[in-house]
């Protein structure tokens, strides 16, 4: 038994059964509009019965020019409510906490004609990209606050939202596609603003219980990206902004491929060949920052390791994804101390998002 994986863990005043974190991670399997499914639902049961203390369902969109993917989940208006409450239950029924997270693509957005971004600095190369006006901002502000609120009634514990890995968050906190000279762009607090504004905002209307987390990248490949120094200082604005969480992922094992087509030849998926625990220095060095907890990821694979990182006080949560796509129970067979998940790290999942539905190399039981 793995005494502290195993333990409960207080977040925003909700009890976390275990330690076991699942994070956001885009399947594709929602509707072209938007909407839950029951594949999608079967998905994420089969996940919360597998044992993990919390899911954070995927990436969900504040507006639907934002889709990450043309089969992204949507909560800009109203009507998704009902369908998002489904999946709140499914996740809750197993003793999960639920948790949803918000976002914009952004410069990645899959079928905008010009994408909005911080700058019109383009991250994907062909892509038209234009600097967002202030008003269009504070508009933003509003759709992830009003988004909060929908989440809240879906029966949600809290949202994270996703200020990581090049999204339209992310644009506004990188200096790499943040080249702004007003209030939102310049020093790290202007480039942190419009997070610490949806972070305000949100508590406003949702209330101090729901529970805020911030995703964001504690380092980034290349000149003017983020670096762990700056990252800690991203942590502290955010943290006086109200979060209750952070969730530190990265931006920074090289691609060389994709050098010249993006602005950052990199990505966050760690690959067969990265080490265990590849982001678990940054979540560390964050965690020594500020009082707020935080979650570690980054290719987290065996029980005695989630054990270590959390024993030695790198981190209060530990995330692990590809591990129970490729095995729902995998969050079971680790609290009894199973040594390693089936997952290649093969980034198969990931790349499947191209053509379609996420597929998996180990489990081919998934949604169609």
């Amino acid at each position: 038994m793995l005494t502290t994986a195993a333990s409960a863990f207080l977040l925003k005043g909700r009890k976390l059964k275990n330690r076991l974190v699942f994070p956001p991670i885009t399947t594709a399997y929602a509707t072209n509009m938007g909407e839950v499914t029951s594949g999608l639902l079967d998905y994420y049961s089969r996940i919360s019965q597998g044992g993990v203390g919390t899911v954070i369902a995927e990436a969900t969109v504040v507006n639907e020019a934002g889709r990450l993917t043309p089969f992204s989940l949507g909560i800009w208006d109203e009507h998704f409510i009902t369908g998002l409450s489904r999946l709140a239950e499914r996740i809750m029924s197993a003793g999960t906490a639920a948790y949803l997270q918000l976002a914009h693509a952004g410069p990645r957005s899959f079928a905008a004609q010009v994408a909005l971004s911080a700058s019109d600095i383009p991250f994907i190369r062909s892509q038209q990209t234009r600097a967002m006006t202030v008003s269009e901002i504070h508009r933003t502000v509003e759709e992830f606050v009003n988004a909060a609120g929908r989440a809240r009634k879906a029966g949600f514990a809290g949202v994270e939202l996703h200020g990581a890995h090049f999204y339209l968050l992310s644009s506004f906190l990188s200096a790499i596609t943040n080249a702004r000279n007003d209030e939102y762009g310049g020093s790290t607090e202007g480039r942190t603003r419009i997070v610490s504004e949806i972070i305000q905002g949100i508590k406003q209307v949702a209330g101090e219980d729901f529970a805020v987390i911030c995703r964001f990248n504690g380092q980034e490949l290349g000149e003017g990206g983020i670096g762990i120094d700056e990252a800690k200082q991203i942590a502290l604005r955010l943290e006086e902004a109200g979060t209750d969480c952070l969730h530190i992922s990265a931006y920074h094992l090289p691609v060389p491929a994709l050098d010249g087509h993006v602005a950052v030849p990199a990505t966050p998926i760690p690959g067969k060949d990265d080490p265990p625990g590849v982001f678990v220095g940054l979540a560390a060095e964050i965690r020594s920052t500020v009082s707020v907890p935080v979650i570690a990821v980054g290719k987290i694979n065996s029980g005695p390791l989630a054990e270590q990182i959390l024993a030695e006080g790198k981190c209060d949560l530990v995330a692990m994804g590809r591990p129970l796509i490729a095995d729902p129970e995998f969050s079971k067979k680790l609290l009894e101390n199973e040594e390693a998940s089936d997952c290649l790290f093969c980034r198969g999942c990931i790349n499947s998002l191209r053509f379609g539905k996420m597929v998996c190399s180990v489990n081919s039981d998934l949604p169609l």
